[in-house]
């Protein structure tokens, strides 16, 4: 009996752990520095979304400044989003036209290009920074 309940719980374990290896295989490093990692998470109904991982000890604010999707040009994160310190947070990428009008948007596989922007919460200490990625291809 005890080997069969041993058996049980090392197939429940390895069964817990396949989903985590497969999202894990969807994650692209799109461009990183000291402060900060930028991935590729997923697309999701034809939407896409990243994953940004603050490094640093300081909240910072992160702005797609514009992304090019399979050779078209885009504009997105008017407002950026604020990653709290040391933690990760999954963010869905809103696209807008020139005149800040949404962009609708289906995305099932390409190229990725663009350029990524972030600055410190903090007044005391500032700092800015630019990060771009190009022809990131994601499957």
């Amino acid at each position: 009996m005890k080997k069969f309940v041993s058996l049980m719980l090392i197939f429940a374990l390895l069964l817990s752990k396949a989903p985590c290896e497969t999202a894990s295989a969807k994650t692209k490093l799109l461009c990183k520095d000291k402060r900060i990692e930028v991935y590729y998470k997923q697309t999701k109904k034809g939407k896409i979304y990243f994953t940004y991982k603050n490094k640093s000890k300081l909240d910072i604010r992160v702005d797609v400044r514009f992304i090019k999707i399979n050779g078209k040009s885009y504009y997105s994160d008017y407002e950026g989003k604020v990653v709290v310190a040391k933690e990760s947070r999954v963010v869905k990428l809103e696209l807008y036209d020139e005149d800040e009008e949404e962009v609708k948007y289906k995305f099932k596989k390409g190229k990725l290009s663009g350029q990524f922007e972030y600055f410190s919460e903090d007044d005391d200490i500032s700092y800015h920074a630019k990060l771009n990625f190009k022809n990131k291809n994601i499957k």
